[in-house]
């Protein structure tokens, strides 16, 4: 089942705290999901607010460090989840891990004896090195090849220029196809400057790299954006002061290519390689490998608890289900309150009963007086 379409029953269960439904739904959609090889954001971001609201920080943690691990940053909600799972590991002190992360990158570059779908390669360059997408670091080079090809296809005057590769120097030469091979194998992905060129020669005669994340440091980064007139790999070199011995040379340039990918953009602070890969060739994951089984495999040690994670006893919170049940004690009642003391009436004062009593006085003798006028002063 795909996450959009339980997504809705997901969410009614989280509002009726029956979480464990809901993590079960979660977990099916992700597995299904994994079996079409691809991952999707919400389906772990939900699993992980679910743990967090159990109080799992083991599971949280690990949840989202499969998505990571299994993901790219070229998937929307990547870098809203790592900031998740950087303060969650930091509250937990928890060191993350290097391994889940580390990627092996295979820089390939080709030459050949033209620019059109009739031309061969005659040339092929690679290194092989390793890509931690969490801390956005390159490690120094771990492998490489270079080797020419023989070909009866004839040399273009315009490719002969270029790359300065004599027709004679080709005979006998071939490829070290199980070293080739071996690379491809290792290489969670490839990169390439324009690697829709550098593939569409590669793949005939090696198809395994088909089965390969393609990603292209000339189109799948925006030279403009960074003041760049052109992206020809040469020109962006020469800015960045990347010395080649030979340019227009298979493994040289992919060397180059190499060095170009570990540069950092100074306004984001992210290198080269990092940018390339929110554009991927083709799509997230390529199709036949062993992406599928290995996600399904993650999953399951997440949800059954066998992804063990070091976490500081000290600042982990217990799982709700780990607690010890707690005997219930019954609140005591709040003691009555004192009723309020009555205020004790004023007495008169003397002086005021001496006014008060004069005032009568005159208001009597006033009352007389009035009676008496028609007897005093007859009316005619």
């Amino acid at each position: 089942m795909i996450f959009w379409e339980i997504e809705d029953k997901v969410l009614s269960l989280k509002r009726a705290k029956k979480h464990d439904e809901a993590l079960s739904l979660l977990y099916k959609s992700m597995r299904f999901e994994a079996q079409l090889g691809r991952i999707n954001t919400r389906a772990f971001e939900q699993s992980a607010i679910i743990y967090r609201k159990q109080k799992d920080s083991k599971r949280e943690i690990a949840i989202l460090e499969t998505f990571l691990s299994f993901s790219s940053a070229n998937i929307s909600g990547y870098d809203r989840l790592k900031t998740r799972y950087e303060k969650l590991c930091a509250k937990n002190a928890y060191e993350i891990p290097q391994e889940p992360f580390q990627k092996q990158v295979l820089v390939i570059d080709v030459e050949t004896t033209g620019f059109s779908k009739r031309d061969e390669l005659i040339e092929f360059g690679a290194v092989l090195f390793k890509y931690n997408q969490f801390t956005d670091e390159l490690t120094p080079l771990i492998d490489s090849y270079s080797g020419l090809r023989a070909t009866k296809a004839s040399m273009s005057s315009g490719a002969q220029k270029r790359h300065r590769i004599a027709k004679n120097e080709l005979k006998g030469e071939k490829l070290d196809e199980v070293k080739i091979k071996s690379l491809i194998q290792r290489a969670d992905f490839i990169v390439a400057h324009n690697a829709s060129f550098d593939k569409r020669f590669t793949v005939p005669l090696f198809p395994s790299a088909d089965q390969k994340a393609w990603y292209c440091s000339m189109n799948g980064v925006n030279w403009k954006a960074r003041g760049f007139e052109r992206k020809a790999l040469q020109y962006i070199l020469k800015y960045y002061k990347i010395k080649v011995a030979r340019a227009h040379r298979a493994l040289d340039d992919a060397q180059a290519v190499y060095e170009l990918l570990g540069k950092t953009d100074p306004l984001s602070e992210k290198t080269v390689l990092s940018q390339a890969l929110y554009s991927p060739l083709k799509g997230e994951y390529p199709e036949d490998n062993d992406f599928p089984l290995e996600l399904s495999r993650a999953l399951d040690d997440v949800q059954s608890g066998q992804m063990l994670l070091n976490l500081n006893p000290e600042t982990t919170p217990v799982h709700q289900s780990a607690r010890k049940p707690e005997k219930k004690v019954e609140p005591i009642p709040p003691a009555p309150k004192p009723p309020e003391p009555k205020k004790p009436k004023k007495k008169m004062t003397k002086k005021a009963k001496m006014i008060i009593g004069g005032a009568i006085i005159m208001l009597c003798l006033s009352c007389v007086c009035l009676l008496a006028l028609p007897e005093l002063f007859p009316i005619s």
